[in-house]
């Protein structure tokens, strides 16, 4: 029997070895075990292999020989336990077992819902439970990392970004592969000869982003997923990437970059893996839009997760059933996903990446960071470009945001030109001014300003008449959102408006 040391990563704060209890010298195992695996010292006898500086972006494959496995205190013992015990399912071959030993009465993470089919419990008892695999995982169909699904979902406007993105994505380092468009892509797209399109009666508005990524997942053809949003820029050697992190992977994202100024230089974190806080992460549900089930993310309780809050999660860290890919990229495998789709009652930035996330997690598929590689995000969200949470490497949350004073010349935040900006803002001011003479708007400007903008919308907005109902304010903010601020507002700062002019249904 080998035998494996673990040992965490000292920045993360998480037990030491000289912390822990040594192994009993007289420990009984229910069955024979080609490998045993701890972070547990035994009192005497040196362990065959010793992991040092384990932290959640290390993936020790090294430790999963042939034979059955045995994991003694992993659970109690460290927060990486749902990381360690899907590997050791996954390259467990049929046939052999795994064994889960704790000191006191626990709920072994294998028993979820993920597992369930593959793995068959033969013994247990309040502080052991025994599995014998009987079937391949749904991750595990083959190892086949040669073949890719890159699946977009894409919508009509302004092509540029989304031709960069192909054109990237095209010369990946990978010998099959293929892509997919959920949806029409702008008249100035330049690659329809190189991808095929699916999902156009998808209907919007509303956008039904999880209905077009899980379209996206039943279309592909390999089983090796990346389901990525039109701005994310891929690393030339994905491949590589891919390969050096290894097969049988759960949901896995990289993490992402953007840069605010034309230079690139001075880069900040940007939508990538993010952890809920709050009342969120302890299980506050709601009611799901679609049917009276409850459900952890519904409208009912938007504004609480907003107030609430998350973070972006340190890629060294697990945090259970809390952590998250957000919406910008996900790589999966197509049998996992098609069994966990996104929930399709969530549309656009109603935290459907979050929801999606912790149902995974909650079921057995963790979410994890692959280390060997970054992305970079080319265009920005202007409602990200604020300060925000980062949890760092020992737990801590600090903050990060953009540089607000640079001599570096800024990218637009908004990616929509002059002419257009000012023609929708005119079209927003027919509608709600009383007055044309009240606002000139300058619609055959080539170039107008920041404050001159903002002062702009500002006379424009101040001006502006409606009907005091409920209904009518409402749509007077979506058309505000769709033709003024080109973004969508937080769910508390809608539900703030809404009060204001004295209502309280919402």
């Amino acid at each position: 029997m080998k035998t494996t040391h673990l040992q965490h990563h000292p920045s993360l704060g998480y037990l030491a070895a000289d912390s822990l209890r040594k192994l009993p010298v007289g420990l009984l195992l229910p069955h024979e075990c080609s490998g045993f695996v701890s972070f547990r010292a035994h009192p005497f006898r040196k362990p065959e292999r010793v992991i040092k500086n384990l932290h959640a972006a290390l993936r020790p494959l090294s430790m999963y020989d042939s034979g059955s496995y045995c994991f003694y205190g992993v659970q109690s013992d460290s927060p990486l336990a749902p990381l360690l015990l899907w590997d050791g399912a996954h390259f467990l071959n049929v046939g052999e077992k795994i064994t889960v030993i704790e000191d006191t009465e626990f709920e072994c993470y294998l028993d979820r819902e993920y597992f369930a089919g593959s793995l068959k419990v033969i013994e247990r008892s309040a502080t052991s439970v025994t599995y014998k695999k009987v079937a391949r995982l749904a991750a595990e169909s083959d190892d086949d990392l040669d073949g890719w699904s890159f699946c977009l979902p894409v919508g009509p406007g302004d092509a540029t970004v989304l031709n960069a993105v192909v054109k990237r994505i095209l010369e990946i380092d990978v010998p099959r592969k293929e892509i997919l468009l959920c949806g029409t892509p702008g008249s100035n797209f330049a690659y329809f000869d190189k991808v095929r399109i699916v999902g156009q009666d998808i209907t919007a508005p509303p956008v039904q982003i999880c209905k077009k990524k899980n379209r996206l997942a039943l279309e592909a053809g390999f089983s090796n997923l990346v389901i990525l949003h039109d701005r994310v820029f891929l690393p030339r050697n994905f491949g590589e990437i891919v390969r050096r992190f290894g097969p049988r992977y759960p949901l896995m994202t990289l993490q992402s970059m953007f840069f605010d100024n034309r230079l690139s230089m001075h880069p900040r974190r940007y939508s990538d893996y993010g952890m809920a806080l709050g009342a969120i992460a302890s299980g506050l549900q709601g009611v799901s839009r679609n049917c009276s089930d409850a459900a952890s993310i519904a409208p009912s309780i938007f504004p609480e997760i907003e107030r609430t809050g998350f973070s972006y999660a340190s890629a060294m860290r697990y945090n259970s059933d809390s952590c998250y890919a957000t919406g910008s990229l996900y790589i999966c495998r197509k049998e996992v996903w098609n069994a966990f789709p996104l929930d399709e009652s969530l549309y656009w930035v109603e935290f459907e990446d979050i929801e999606h996330g912790m149902r995974l997690s909650k079921a057995g598929v963790p979410c994890r960071v692959n280390p060997f590689g970054i992305t970079q995000s080319i265009t920005s969200r202007a409602l990200l470009g604020s300060e925000t949470l980062v949890q760092s490497a020992s737990g801590k949350l600090g903050r990060i945001g953009p540089r607000y004073f640079s001599v570096l010349n800024k990218k637009p935040l908004i990616n929509i030109s002059s002419k257009t900006a000012l023609a929708r803002l005119h079209q927003f001011a027919s509608k709600y001014l009383v007055s044309r003479a009240a606002v000139s708007i300058p619609t055959g400007v080539c170039h107008i300003s920041v404050r001159a903008w903002i002062e702009l919308i500002n006379h424009v907005v101040q001006q502006s008449t409606f009907k005091n109902d409920i209904g009518t304010v409402r749509e007077f903010i979506s058309d505000f959102e769709r033709l003024v601020l080109f973004d969508q507002l937080p769910s508390t700062r809608q539900e703030f408006l809404v009060n204001r002019c004295g209502f309280h249904d919402t």
